[in-house]
């Protein structure tokens, strides 16, 4: 039996794409506390509840905040806050950053190989980074937990310069200094742990609380459509290119699969919570139940970002006029890929794919097959394109073997895809 792997990273080489490992990625973020208005102490206070969980968190699961563990510092917010008072100077601005966090984490391909034993080491290295940069005296709290969806280490720092005064803009600087400070963090906690730096300039965003919980709370879009490319007016003025659609397509796309996603999530946690609830004679069957629908989330996630990627190729290898060279290799990706999609993401594939050359047809039975649209007429000559979705594949795979259609190459130096990371696998 041919390995898949192995058979995908072939695929992809053919269609000018380069295979990629699971992402491993040492994660870093830096957030100000916020002290505008006079708000300092009380936002200060707020976060501290939501780290030592003394306030109520919709997104961590109540039966697993035994799992978290307070690195340093206090237990209880009173006793955090009376830290913080014991460090603050005597006189602060009305309007000054009274904190900053760090939040360290990984991807989440990395955290699943890991062992708790791995993430701790993970965890206690980067609270040493901390404590080295900014003063250990000045490190009030670290807290990991464990009772949301990825495990992850927040620290409180006071922020004081010098001399004695809060300086939060000292200890974070601007873009350049935070940039220094990823790839410090990377090379110096990440990578003894197995974790690199993250692509640089990536324009990969962090979804907020609150824009998780709008998305949980909305339904996703049943039928998706990408965007209508602008024409523009008379004489074409304020038509999109071709860069520019593609760009505003990928975003709506990248929208709706985090949409699908966060659905998703909200479905199976409110699914574990239910079977916490059952009585005890019936967990056995319940926990299969549970089981199967992780496998199940894991696969439609997986797709999701399959279907993404697939969307993302095909949109650059029509936008740029390659359409021709890799429509086999897009039409073989759906042909794998389709039968498992949703009816949105069918809709948004069909319109991705239509601007590539390759048509994706409907069949009798309710599924649905793609075609090059150089294919079309000859299989409507011999019959085939009437038949079943096997006798249309076998049909374009015996039109494919054919010597005059083997003859047809990619260009040998173009990295179709590079820049949308289509190293999937089906």
């Amino acid at each position: 039996m041919p390995d898949v792997e192995d058979d995908e990273r072939r695929k992809l080489k053919r269609g000018g794409g380069t295979y990629r490992p699971p992402k491993r990625f040492a994660i870093l973020r830096i957030k100000k506390i916020s002290g505008a208005g006079g708000t300092g102490r009380a936002n200060l206070s707020a976060a501290f509840a939501h780290n030592l969980r003394e306030r109520n968190t919709p997104n961590a699961d109540a039966e697993r905040l035994h799992d978290n563990t307070i690195l340093k510092g206090p237990s209880t917010v009173a006793e955090a806050m009376a830290a913080w008072d014991a460090r603050a100077p005597e006189n602060v601005r009305r309007n000054a950053v009274p904190a900053v966090e760090f939040v360290v984490t990984a991807s989440p391909e990395a955290l699943e190989t890991m062992s708790s034993t791995d993430q701790d080491e993970y965890f206690r290295r980067a609270l040493e980074w901390i404590e080295r940069r900014h003063g250990a005296e000045n490190v009030l709290s670290a807290v990991v937990h464990r009772d949301e969806t990825s495990p992850h280490l927040q620290v409180m720092v006071i922020p004081l310069d010098e001399r004695g005064r809060l300086n939060a803009r000292e200890l974070v600087g601007g873009k350049t200094t935070l940039n220094r400070m990823q790839t410090d963090f990377a090379q110096t906690v990440g990578l003894p742990c197995g974790l690199e730096r993250g692509r640089e300039k990536s324009g990969a965003t962090h979804q907020s609380i609150r824009e998780y919980y709008a998305r949980a709370s909305q339904p996703a879009e049943a039928d998706f459509r990408l965007p209508e490319r602008q024409r523009g007016g008379l004489l074409g003025r304020g038509a999109e290119t071709d860069e520019e659609w593609r760009q505003r397509a990928q975003r709506a796309v990248d929208e709706h699969i985090r949409h699908l996603t966060v659905q998703l999530t909200e479905r199976e946690r409110n699914l574990s919570l239910t079977v916490s609830a059952l009585a005890q004679d019936s967990i056995a069957t319940l926990q299969e139940q549970v089981e199967a629908a992780e496998v199940r989330a894991a696969r439609a996630e997986t797709r999701a970002d399959h279907v993404a990627q697939l969307i993302a190729t095909a949109i650059e290898a029509g936008a740029t006029g390659l359409s021709r060279a890799h429509e086999r290799d897009l039409t073989e990706i759906y042909n794998r890929l389709g039968p498992e999609c949703s009816g949105p993401q069918i809709e948004a594939l069909r319109g991705a794919l239509g601007q590539a050359g390759v048509h994706v047809l409907d069949l009798r039975d309710g599924g649905t097959v793609a075609v090059p649209a150089a294919d079309l007429d000859t299989l409507a000559r011999s019959g085939s394109s009437g038949g079943d979705r096997n006798t249309i594949l076998t049909a374009m795979k015996e039109r494919w073997e054919a010597p005059e259609r083997t003859a047809i190459k990619s260009p040998p130096d173009r990295d179709l895809g590079r820049d949308h990371g289509d190293d999937f696998e089906l």
